[in-house]
């Protein structure tokens, strides 16, 4: 999202520019849409300038490029210090182009404007870690992004067992999900071991959180699936959707394990896609049985409800691609691995869609399109059911809309094109 405000805090344009010469680099004569991270364009008096901190400034650190503005301009030289509630700012989504900027400030309905570079897709992951050390402070951070509007999503947090999980109102726009915890199996022994492992989801159990248990190895799904025994009964575990994330190595007994305890999974088949040669590779050195990898077929005979995911940043980012994997069961490069564990179209979409939404206790407001649910949605560029899988995953994207509004590509009739 690109910035306009409506005044220069009370300074003429010339010691306004003269403020933002004592804290950037600037550069007349500048394009108006920033060449990389790191820079700024900014509209003002009818011309573009450039703006860069300067190379050895120590306020660059790892902040995006929407804190540097924030940090260094908007509140020491226009006094916005929050952007969330002043009135003399407003957002522009990118999608309109910087025409837009260049015409409410020569319109006089502003007085400057900034175009921002995009976030990258690593500074967005490097706040994205679904890690068992969440704290309540990721929250906080991904409700500061989505005050300064630059970042559009809706996340749901998962959070460590031992952090306290905030009052929903001091972190609008995102959720506090599952207490995240990971059991690692490494030297023949895992850790943590049973005693501590069932410790930790009582203790998440008992007030009611969803608990999601990272478990890859079948000894570590089956020491999952005991310790949720220990925890409570069936229809306990079922009520609150606890779940196991991964559960790669499956076979049709574990599924059922799966099912019998009342969990549910959390799936990744792009790692297919990325992976298979490497997984076929390690069979022939006594590794998983490929059948069993991500073997929704067998999950979904067990009766466990599945959700799909990515895993990113170490599986392949887009849906398209996990969905196209979870029908073809094929690598990028035509490797195919359990066939057996294909779905259908159908089912493929429904593990990114109300199968996610339902996990993630959530399908009262998104999941479908349906009357009274949030208006979150893609429209693409063609029909996955009526085109070769192998090619859902390089179906184009022509629109995203994020609660009614157009955030990405553009749609016939829509005001914003």
């Amino acid at each position: 999202y690109n910035r306009c405000v409506c005044d220069l805090g009370g300074l003429s344009t010339e010691a306004f520019l003269d403020a933002v010469q004592q804290r950037f680099d600037v550069a007349g004569d500048a394009a108006p849409t920033p060449p990389a991270c790191g820079c700024i364009s900014m509209y003002v008096d009818g011309k573009w300038f450039g703006l860069q901190l300067p190379g050895e400034s120590a306020a660059r650190g790892t902040q995006l490029d929407v804190d540097i503005l924030q940090n260094q301009l908007l509140a020491p030289v226009l006094g916005i210090d929050d952007p969330r509630v002043d009135q003399r700012i407003d957002f522009i989504g990118g999608i309109r182009g910087t025409a837009e900027l260049e015409r409410r400030v020569d319109s006089g309905r502003c007085a400057v404007a900034f175009s921002m570079y995009p976030v990258s897709v690593e500074q967005m992951m490097a706040v994205t870690d679904a890690g068992r050390d969440n704290t309540s402070d990721r929250l906080s951070l991904y409700a500061e992004l989505i005050a300064k509007a630059s970042f559009t999503p809706r996340p749901t947090v998962m959070l460590s067992a031992d952090s306290d999980y905030p009052d929903p109102e001091s972190t609008p726009g995102v959720r506090a999900g599952a207490t995240k915890i990971a059991i690692t199996f490494s030297s023949g022994q895992m850790h943590p071991d049973f005693d501590d492992l069932v410790a930790l989801i009582s203790a998440a159990h008992r007030i009611g959180r969803q608990v999601a248990v990272h478990a890859i190895e079948i000894e570590a799904v089956v020491m999952a699936c005991q310790a949720f025994r220990a925890v409570g009964p069936r229809d306990q575990i079922a009520n609150l959707r606890h779940r196991i994330e991964h559960a790669s190595e499956c076979p049709p007994e574990i599924a059922e394990m799966v099912a019998d305890n009342g969990l549910s999974v959390v799936t990744q088949p792009g790692f297919i896609h990325d992976r298979a040669d490497r997984y076929l590779n390690a069979q022939s050195d006594g590794g998983a049985d490929p059948r069993h990898l991500y073997a929704i077929q067998n999950l979904l005979a067990a009766r466990v409800p599945v959700a799909g995911s990515s895993d990113a940043p170490f599986g392949p980012t887009s849906p398209l691609i996990g969905i196209q994997t979870a029908v073809t069961r094929a690598s990028s490069g035509g490797q195919q691995i359990g066939p057996e564990q294909a779905i259908s179209v159908g089912e493929a979409l429904r593990l990114y869609g109300p199968g996610a939404a339902w996990l993630d206790h959530q399908e009262a407001e998104a999941g479908s399109l349906e009357s009274g649910k949030r208006a979150d949605l893609v429209v693409i560029e063609r029909d996955p059911h009526k085109i070769d899988p192998k090619e859902i995953g390089a179906i184009s994207v022509l629109a995203t809309v994020i609660g009614g509004e157009l955030v990405y590509g553009s749609l016939p009739g829509h005001p914003g094109n």
